[in-house]
């Protein structure tokens, strides 16, 4: 680590912490906080306090953010044959209370915290929405998704008027509300 430029560890130890935030497994953690220890390690001895090294690291992070929200790279569903999927409901919520709503596949990363519905990214609001649950990653509009109910009451004030069904999904779901697969 003598050699490595101290910009180039400083941008690593950035990496770190923030590839250690967004871990979803202990081991890895490990890892990265491990590595994270020695890059900081070396930066003391060239004569950086921990203060300093955690200042430059969260610039750092928030330049890469304002990199990547400024780029016009558009994005890419990831391949769905390796997401886990359930037929759930989704209603639009950006005109009120009472919105559009249908019953479709949904997919869901591979950290959980994004899920896909069509051509669309929602991400959780994490409780701070308004008779919602999820906002289009893109277009900031809120959705209420959950698990849909047997007794096919899915609206927010109950009933399934005007509730379409997904053709891909309608068999399936006839047949889970019929009770022929529990």
């Amino acid at each position: 680590m003598k050699n490595i430029p101290t910009e180039t560890l400083l941008e690593n130890f950035a990496q770190c912490v923030d590839d250690e935030e967004n871990s979803k497994y202990n081991k890895n953690r490990r890892y990265l906080n491990a590595k994270k220890r020695r890059i900081e390690y070396e930066l003391k001895s060239r004569g950086f306090e921990k203060w300093q090294i955690s200042e430059k690291a969260d610039e750092i992070i928030k330049e890469r953010e304002s990199e990547a929200v400024e780029s016009n790279d558009e994005w890419i569903m990831p391949s769905k044959k390796n997401l886990k999927s359930r037929i759930m409901y989704i209603e639009y919520k950006g005109g009120g209370i009472l919105g559009d709503g249908r019953i479709g596949r949904v997919y869901f990363s591979k950290s959980g915290k994004s899920l896909y519905y069509g051509d669309k990214r929602f991400s959780s609001l994490k409780g701070n929405g308004y008779k919602s649950n999820y906002y289009d990653v893109d277009t900031g509009e809120e959705y209420w998704i959950s698990g849909f109910k047997k007794n096919q009451s899915d609206k927010l004030y109950g009933g399934n008027k005007g509730v379409e069904i997904d053709d891909d999904v309608k068999e399936e779901y006839l047949d889970i509300i019929n009770g022929k697969n529990n």
